[in-house]
C-alpha cells in the first residue's frame, strides 16, 4: 500500500536551517503558526528510535502551543483562535475514525486467514468507514465540506499509518505538560529523556506514576 502526497515543510533536525516554501507561507494563520511550533519542536526533542513518538508529541506541541501563541497575539475572543479550536475539533473526530478502521484491520489482519482473503474482507471495513463517516461523523464537523472526500476515499494500511505516526498517545503529552503547570521549559526537560529511552512512552508514563 502507499499513499503519496505533497510535503511543504520539514525539520533538517537542527542540521542546517529548516527551509520555508512559498506553499509554506500560503497556509492559513492557524496552520502555518501550528506547522513553524511542530517543526521546531522537531530541532529540540527528537528519538532516533521511535518516529511515532517524534511526531506525535510534535503534533501535540504544536496544536498546544499555536493555541497560546493565538490567544496571546490575538486575544481571548480572536476568530482566528476560535478557528483553531473548531478545526482541532474536527481533527479529533476523524482522528477517532481512523483509530477504529485501524483497530478493525488489525483485528483481521490477526486473524489466521490468507493474504488474498485479508485484503478481500478489508474493503467491507473501509466501505463501513465510509458510511460512518457520512452517517455519524460528518454532520457533526464544523467544516464538513472541508472533509468530505472521507466519504468517497480509497483507505488502505499506509493512509491509516499516516494518522498512527501523527496522533497516537496524545494524552500521555497532555497529562505531563499539565503536571509541570503547562510551563513548557518544564515540560521539555521531560521530553528530553524520554526522547534518549529506548522506549519513550514508556518512560512518560513511569514518570506520571
Amino acid at each position: 500500500d502507499t499513499f503519496i502526497y505533497e510535503i511543504d515543510a520539514f525539520s533538517t533536525l537542527g542540521l542546517l536551517p529548516d527551509p520555508v516554501v512559498s506553499s509554506l507561507l500560503e497556509r492559513p494563520v492557524t496552520s502555518l503558526v501550528d506547522t513553524v511550533i511542530h517543526e521546531s519542536l522537531h530541532n529540540t526533542v527528537w528519538s532516533g528510535r521511535d518516529i511515532v513518538f517524534n511526531e506525535s508529541l510534535a503534533t501535540y506541541v504544536g496544536r498546544t502551543g499555536a493555541l497560546e501563541f493565538l490567544a496571546f497575539e490575538f486575544g481571548e475572543d480572536s476568530p482566528l483562535l476560535q478557528e483553531a479550536e473548531d478545526d482541532y475539533a474536527d481533527i479529533d473526530r476523524l482522528d477517532a475514525l481512523l483509530k477504529q478502521i485501524s483497530a478493525d484491520a488489525r483485528a483481521l489482519y490477526a486473524q489466521d486467514i490468507s493474504s488474498d482473503e485479508k485484503i478481500a474482507r478489508r474493503e467491507e471495513i473501509f466501505e463501513a468507514a465510509r458510511q460512518r463517516f457520512t452517517s455519524d461523523v460528518q454532520p457533526t464537523l464544523n467544516r464538513p465540506d472541508r472533509y468530505s472526500a472521507y466519504a468517497t476515499l480509497n483507505y488502505n494500511n499506509a493512509f491509516l499509518l499516516v494518522n498512527v505516526r501523527y496522533n497516537s498517545d496524545l494524552h500521555i503529552f497532555a497529562e505531563v505538560h499539565e503536571s509541570t503547570g503547562r510551563s513548557w521549559p518544564d515540560s521539555l526537560q521531560v521530553f528530553h529523556p524520554a526522547a534518549a529511552d529506548a522506549q519513550p512512552n514508556a518512560f512518560l508514563e513511569a514518570y506520571l506514576q
